[in-house]
Formats: C-alpha cells, sequence, structure tokens
C-alpha cells in the first residue's frame, strides 16, 4: 500500500465511521487529522520523471577511495568494533565543536573563538565518517 492509498483509507474510514462507531465520532470531534498523502512531491516528481535518478545529492554514486570507480565499497568499520557505525574525528580547525553542556551534541564555534578553547573531549570533533565518506555535519550526535 502506498502512503497516497493509506491517506485514501484514514480519510474514507473517518468519513463513513463518523456518527455510527463512537470512537472515530469522539477523535473527529476532538482532534485534527493532517493528512499528507505525499511528504516530498518533489523529490517523488523527480524521481517519477527520470526513475533511477537520485533526487537528492547526497545519494549520488561517489569515488570514495580515489580509485576511479564509484561505489564499490564497501562500509568501513571505522573503529575496528565489529560494527559500522559513525564516528567524530577530531577536526581543531573546523566550524564546530563539542557543546559545553551537552558532549553528545556539536555546536558551532562563535567567530571569535580559536582552536586552542576547543574542548578537551577526545569525542569532539567537526566531521564524521560513515561508509568511507566524510561529511560535515552541523548538530551531529555521538553513537
Amino acid at each position: 500500500m502506498s502512503g497516497a492509498e493509506a491517506a485514501l483509507y484514514i480519510v474514507n474510514h473517518l468519513l463513513t465511521s463518523y456518527g455510527t462507531d463512537p470512537l472515530v465520532t469522539r477523535l473527529v470531534d476532538t482532534r485534527v487529522f493532517y493528512i499528507v498523502p505525499k511528504v516530498n512531491p518533489d523529490g517523488s516528481d523527480a524521481y517519477l520523471a527520470k526513475p533511477g535518478t537520485p533526487a537528492d545529492p547526497a545519494l549520488e554514486k561517489a569515488d570514495d577511495d580515489g580509485d576511479g570507480q564509484l561505489d564499490e565499497d564497501a562500509p568501513d568499520d571505522l573503529n575496528g568494533d565489529g560494527i559500522v557505525s559513525v564516528m567524530r574525528i577530531r577536526d581543531e580547525n573546523g566550524p564546530l565543536k563539542t557543546s559545553p553542556k551537552d558532549p553528545r551534541l556539536m555546536v558551532t564555534r562563535r567567530i571569535d573563538e580559536k582552536a586552542s578553547g576547543a574542548s578537551s573531549d577526545p569525542r569532539a570533533s567537526t566531521r564524521t565518517r560513515t561508509a568511507g565518506s566524510t561529511k560535515t555535519r552541523r548538530a551531529a550526535r555521538a553513537p
């Protein structure tokens, strides 16, 4: 069942059961329902116009290891724990630092803040590595 079919089913059920089903009647009388049949219509339309083409540039194939081949590399176990996960890598000159209030969060450094004022938390970083590629995160959480 697609999202549009599920949305139509819910609307039909609410309309046809109102006044005969006490639960549905109470819910419709006391709640607001937002029915969204297609959460990302632009992305869906772009994909349907040219199937197989990712609408999100982040999903495009990449040569992560610079060998001239696209997406042939398996995900990397970056810390050797047997689990492919996200890891933060310290970058003292990066735009992010560990939040002083919550070490799981990354916050933007102030313009006047120098790298020497960076957190001493070994988990601090401005980059995450996952599946062989490096991406900057604005509000990354530690795994």
